[in-house]
C-alpha cells in the first residue's frame, strides 16, 4: 500500500511539473543562459549561429518569421526599429510599462531622430535598457516575414518569463 501511495504521489508531482511547462495548454521550452532564463513558446528555437559579438547574446526564432534577440551587457548602440516598448526591472524580472505602436513615417515622434523603417516588410520592436542583477539587458523582437498582423502576445510572454540570475 505504501509503495502504491508513493508511486501515485510521484506521478502527481511529475504531472504537476509537466503542467507548469505549458502555457494555456501549449508546450514550452525553458532556455538557460549564463545570466538569465526564459521560457519559449512551442516551436521556437535558439539560433546557435547568431550572436552580436558583444556581451552575452542569443537569438531565438519561430517558423513563421518571429524572432527575439536577448543581448546582455551590449556595447554602445542606438536605433529603435518600428516601435519601442518601455520596460522596468522589478527584482529579477522585467515588467512591460508601455507598448509604443509601430511608426508609420519618419515624422512620427520619437522616430524623427532615428528614422522609421515602416514599409520594409518586417516588424522590429526594441525593448529593455534595464539593469537586472547587475547586467544591462536589451531586446530586439518582431517578425522578419510580416510587418502587420503580427501577434505580439508571444513576445509579451517571453519577456515576462525572463529571470535574471
Amino acid at each position: 500500500m505504501r509503495v502504491r501511495l508513493a508511486s501515485v504521489a510521484f506521478l502527481m508531482i511529475l504531472l504537476a511539473g509537466c503542467a507548469s511547462a505549458s502555457s494555456a495548454g501549449r508546450s514550452t521550452t525553458r532556455f538557460e543562459g549564463k545570466t538569465f532564463t526564459l521560457v519559449l513558446p512551442a516551436g521556437w528555437q535558439r539560433d546557435p549561429k547568431e550572436t552580436s559579438g558583444q556581451g552575452e547574446s542569443h537569438l531565438f526564432r519561430s517558423a513563421d518569421g518571429g524572432f527575439i534577440s536577448v543581448i546582455v551587457d551590449p556595447g554602445a548602440g542606438d536605433g529603435r526599429g518600428d516601435a519601442w516598448w518601455k520596460t522596468e526591472a522589478r527584482g529579477d524580472r522585467l515588467v512591460i510599462l508601455k507598448e509604443e505602436p509601430p511608426c508609420r513615417s519618419e515624422d512620427d515622434p520619437p522616430h524623427i531622430a532615428y528614422g522609421c523603417p515602416a514599409g520594409d516588410g518586417s516588424l522590429v520592436i526594441s525593448a529593455g535598457d534595464v539593469v537586472l542583477h547587475g547586467h544591462y539587458f536589451h531586446f530586439w523582437f518582431g517578425n522578419t516575414k510580416r510587418e502587420t498582423g503580427v501577434d505580439l502576445q508571444p513576445f509579451r510572454e517571453i519577456l515576462l518569463s525572463l529571470r535574471a540570475k
